[in-house]
């Protein structure tokens, strides 16, 4: 089964991802990845270049070619029965369930699930490595604050279309698979 993380950006995704692959040994896939192997350009320099539209579009893109290669895998493999217990992973991108019907696309094809710390653990997380995030370069810790406000505000109606929701920061690997498995 394909599991979506989604959430804002410092919420965990990729970290939980790389985590699930070192411990339990699961396919994992990090959209931003993805897309900067495919263009062979940084997530900041596609922004600086081309834009945000031109980067959703590509995100949107990119996505669902992934996932289809992954469903077709997986049909393959599984010969069309889909096993809870064999998951992959993809970390998406912060804004990637807000365009393009992403977030009704991977309700359609997977399981979604919502990494939801507090504004307070992501500005913390931001803060840090704010000059990687095109969105956040050169704001100070204020704007910051204000910037995951108001995007949260944005965002939230997207992101509560999740088939599942995680307040709990940080989260075992083991909580984290019940809580799925369960979904």
């Amino acid at each position: 089964m394909i599991v979506f993380l989604i959430g804002f950006m410092g919420s965990g995704k990729s970290h939980l991802t790389q985590q699930l692959s070192i411990a339990n040994g699961f396919s994992v896939f990090d959209l931003d990845q993805e897309i900067e192997a495919s263009v062979g350009k940084t997530i900041n320099e596609i922004f600086d270049i081309h834009g945000e539209t031109y980067f959703r579009d590509l995100e949107a893109s990119i996505l669902r070619n992934l996932t289809n290669k992954l469903i077709l895998c997986e049909s393959q493999v599984f010969e069309n029965q889909l096993n809870k217990s064999n998951f992959v992973f993809i970390a998406c991108g912060g804004g990637t369930p807000c365009f393009k019907n992403n977030m009704n696309w991977m309700n359609e094809k997977g399981l979604t699930v919502w990494l939801n710390p507090s504004s307070e653990i992501l500005l913390a997380r931001l803060a840090k490595d704010r000059a990687m995030r095109p969105l956040l370069k050169g704001l100070n810790d204020v704007e910051i604050e204000s910037f995951i406000n108001l995007k949260l505000l944005e965002r939230k109606p997207f992101y509560e279309q999740s088939i599942v929701t995680i307040k709990d920061s940080p989260l075992s690997i083991e909580t984290f698979l019940k809580l799925i498995t369960h979904a």
